[in-house]
């Protein structure tokens, strides 16, 4: 079986992780270089792993139904969605524990104040959350729940996981 990170960027995951991206260039060597909204390159059911760390949140909200179905159409196992979660950073600002950089990092993704690393051509599309992103896991046909254990984190190659201002999902198809 196949285990494929969609969206590695400059995080790729060691083998055997089949590393995918939309771009290669600069510091993003993918395995494979995929276009988006082509299908991706795997068999029916092929997949017994997918991650999908911060990912979903770049592709364009009328564009994720038709992403979660292709996914759902390789995946046979697990798929792990990490991403930001603009509710829980807000919350967290509000509550002295994360600077305001961080806010506006997540909701725009575009102006980049110095402390952060600037990402061109990478806007997040729309505001992502865990439960927005788990009724659409749900409405293309995964079973989701959110990752309440962070031990079951260890197994995956999530880089920089921060409960403060991140969600994390597993999903069945």
């Amino acid at each position: 079986m196949t285990w494929i990170n969609i969206g590695s960027g400059t995080h790729r995951a060691p083998a055997p992780w089949v590393n995918l991206d939309s771009h290669d260039g600069d510091d993003v060597h993918p395995d494979v270089v995929v276009e988006p909204g082509a299908p991706l390159p795997f068999d029916d059911n092929s997949c017994e792993r997918v991650l999908l760390s911060h990912v979903l949140e770049h592709i364009p909200w009328e564009d994720l139904p038709g992403f979660l179905r292709e996914v759902h159409r390789v995946a046979c196992g697990e798929v792990l969605v990490v991403g930001p979660d603009v509710y829980r950073t807000i919350e967290s600002y509000k509550a002295g524990r994360l600077p305001w950089s961080l806010v506006g990092s997540v909701i725009e993704h575009k102006d980049y104040p110095d402390d952060m690393a600037a990402w061109p051509g990478a806007p997040h599309h729309w505001n992502c959350h865990e439960s927005r992103v788990a009724a659409v896991l749900d409405r293309v046909g995964f079973t989701a729940a959110p990752v309440l254990d962070d031990s079951l984190l260890n197994s995956w190659p999530v880089v920089g996981w921060e409960p403060l201002w991140q969600f994390a999902l597993v999903a069945i198809p």
